[in-house]
């Protein structure tokens, strides 16, 4: 994936940020499992302008985002099963799967003034359900993980296949 994002007639206020991405897929040790990795590289041209462009890259996971004048991330997650049958546990509660996804995320981000090295491991729990008898299909969970500072955060994790 490559981005290019900039403000047309900014004059001396905003100049361009670019971004490229990369994801490689492969399987994992058994059956079922799977490993996700992505690289991700970004870079801002602001020399002569007054503000630097907000971030397109990610952060890792813990971190808020921050200026950022160039950044590399390495992102890896290992994807695996825990239950794969189909339980009805009410008409109202129809569990498809359970997964554990275990992640480490690293960074090396050239703010304006310096240099930092950020990384964040954790893990997420996800089942994929179906609610209320609707046969459209949700996923619930929480994401967990601690930064290199110590930090520990946790979030619920909603997603649809929109």
């Amino acid at each position: 994936e490559f981005q290019l994002s900039t403000v047309p007639f900014s004059g001396e206020n905003f100049g361009t940020v670019a971004y490229l991405s990369t994801f490689l897929y492969a399987p994992g040790v058994t059956t079922g499992h799977g490993i996700r990795v992505m690289v991700a590289a970004q870079k801002q041209f602001y020399e002569g302008k007054n503000y630097l462009m907000s971030n397109i890259i990610r952060f890792p996971y813990g971190y808020d985002d921050r200026y950022s004048r160039e950044a590399l991330t390495v992102q890896f997650e290992y994807a695996m099963p825990l239950y794969t049958g189909d339980l009805s546990l009410s008409p109202l509660l129809y569990v498809k799967r359970v997964q554990l996804i275990p992640y480490l995320d690293g960074c090396i981000n050239q703010t304006p003034l310096r240099r930092e090295l950020l990384y964040s491991g954790g893990g997420s729990l996800l089942a994929e359900v179906n609610l209320f008898g609707i046969s459209y299909p949700v996923t619930l969970g929480i994401k967990c993980g601690i930064t290199a500072e110590k930090s520990v955060n946790a979030s619920f994790v909603f997603k649809t296949p929109l």
